[in-house]
């Protein structure tokens, strides 16, 4: 590593994979530095520099007793690198830490995790979910200790997850409660039958066994009056099927509906559509990372709900792929669920949270994910009937549209144009894919295809424009013109706003918004706020 290259990495600040040490701290302090990281995401420990980013140097160490210190100290063992960096205030000695496929801790006993810039320490069952989840186990056919069958079963629960599997199955239904649940591989194996594993538990148990066995199955529910205004604030350790019943109440207790009438057929829509919110529940439940402190949040706003739960997405799973991509992170709990009628009802991954809320006119989910959370956003937007009004005529015609088609199109009634690159990045997929997508949207004569110069764009054709309530005025003019529309304009006004670019070029709020955007980074226009306007003039002005 060069000095330029260990400028650029203090730059960056410490962080969960990156920490600053003044000194070399004796081999016992490094191996516990050590297991913080390799049971994060491994990392880089800097020694000889400060907290604040100040090279101090090393003024004394010993590479190979080091290396050999930390492999003899930590269990299992974890082999390092040691690079010394010379640096005109001393050298610094950069440790880097692998992530192994095992969870570490030192040879005293003691597991730590660095979360964020500290070094938390994590209980034994933090270490075996952990474990589980890097040797690919299933931390939720693993036994939950201390909880037996039927003693520690709540009634109620066990009623209605058979009441949901009768829907189904009325045969497994039928079966006795041992044999219900020895079917569904809620009894764990081994030499005590009566012993229940961690996804029963999260399914059955009594809330004041679940609390104790397993206090992250806790679930917070607060419903705001304003961003920072609380109304309502509710703890619930319940098992699955009563949490499920008394989050709905939750929610529908403050989940206001608007009404359309498309023909005689009468379309209910919710602010929170009921299978779109439980999906975003049962995924927070069956996905989380167990093995992380801290519980599922549902946070209740007037204008959003937000369904956050402590973990990343599982391995291999993105925001940008987590509409094709299902990999669950507690397989027992995703089966249950689904041969038990849940997923069916609520969709299994995300697919029917798009497809409901796309249905019903509304914007698509939010994903965001780090390391530490997955936070899923449902808006409370005005619903766009047009949308609603074509998409079930469609429906009614046979001719139902695809979840890709549908987002494209939505899109579409928000801006001017989609080009290849924004496709891709709305639909998550790759080129090829994109291309036959929007080929087939072509095809349909739902979009047409224009060349300017050497860019292709997509657009709503005329017909399909008008339907959905899109200003044939800004259908006619091409993107040149309306971009040339717009500078004149402000040549001659001086500034333009949204709302008189809407009227100029007969756009909707947000493609008038991508227009003035698009001439903002070319460069044509600057903004500037003005009470609750932006107004915007030529940037040679």
């Amino acid at each position: 590593m060069t000095l330029t290259e260990l400028q650029t990495l203090i730059a960056q600040g410490e962080g969960t994979r990156l920490d600053f040490k003044r000194g070399v701290p004796p081999v016992k302090d490094l191996a516990l530095m050590v297991v913080c990281l390799a049971n994060a995401q491994g990392g880089k420990l800097l020694l000889g520099v400060s907290d604040d980013g100040r090279i101090t140097g090393c003024a004394s160490y010993n590479i190979p007793d080091l290396l050999s210190g930390v492999y003899r100290a930590t269990d299992p063992p974890i082999t390092v690198d040691i690079e010394p960096v010379d640096t005109p205030n001393g050298t610094v000695l950069v440790i880097s830490v692998p992530r192994t496929a095992f969870v570490h801790g030192t040879t005293g006993g003691v597991f730590q995790r660095r979360v964020g810039r500290e070094c938390l320490p994590m209980s034994a069952a933090e270490v075996l979910a952990f474990q589980s989840e890097r040797g690919g186990l299933d931390f939720s056919a693993l036994p939950l200790p201390e909880i037996r069958f039927p003693d520690d079963v709540d009634s109620r629960a066990l009623e209605l997850l058979r009441a949901e599997i009768a829907v189904r199955s009325p045969a497994l239904a039928a079966y006795s409660d041992s044999d219900l649940l020895r079917n569904l591989r809620l009894l764990a194996d081994g030499d005590k039958p009566d012993r229940l594993t961690v996804a029963a538990g999260l399914l059955l148990a009594k809330p004041s066994v679940l609390r104790r066995a397993l206090p992250q199955a806790e679930v917070a529910y607060v419903r705001f009056r304003s961003d920072v205004d609380i109304a309502l604030n509710e703890r619930l350790c319940l098992p699955l099927p009563l949490l499920l019943q008394r989050l709905e109440e939750l929610i529908q207790a403050a989940n206001d509906a608007h009404t359309l009438l498309v023909g005689l057929q009468r379309i209910d829509m919710p602010a929170f559509p009921v299978p779109v919110y439980r999906e975003a529940i049962l995924n927070a439940v069956s996905h989380r990372n167990y093995g992380l402190p801290g519980n599922i949040f549902v946070r209740h706003y007037p204008d959003r709900l937000e369904v956050m739960s402590p973990g990343g997405l599982p391995t291999g799973v993105t925001p940008h792929n987590i509409l094709r991509q299902v990999v669950p992170r507690n397989p027992l709990i995703a089966e249950i669920l689904q041969r038990a009628g849940y997923v069916e009802r609520a969709g299994y991954g995300v697919d029917l949270m798009y497809r409901e809320l796309l249905r019903l006119g509304k914007e698509p989910p939010i994903f965001a994910a780090d390391e530490l959370s997955v936070r899923v956003v449902l808006r409370n937007g005005k619903p766009d009937e047009h949308f609603v009004t074509f998409i079930e005529q469609r429906r009614r015609a046979g001719t139902s549209l695809s979840i890709e088609e549908m987002l494209a199109l939505r899109y579409l009634t928000r801006n001017l144009e989609i080009d290849r690159d924004q496709a891709m990045a709305l639909l998550g997929r790759e080129e090829p894919e994109t291309l036959e997508l929007l080929s087939e949207l072509v095809r349909q004569r739902l979009l047409e295809r224009v060349v300017i110069g050497r860019a292709t764009i997509y657009q709503l054709t005329a017909d399909i424009g008008e339907q959905l309530g899109v200003s044939p005025l800004g259908r006619l003019l091409t993107p040149e013109q309306q971009e040339d529309r717009v500078l004149k304009y402000v040549r001659e006004r001086g500034e333009i706003t949204n709302r008189e670019c809407q009227r100029l070029c007969g756009l909707n709020r947000d493609q008038a918004r991508y227009l003035l955007q698009r001439l903002l980074k070319n460069g044509h226009l600057v903004s500037s706020s003005r009470g609750r306007w932006t107004t915007y003039r030529l940037a040679s002005s």
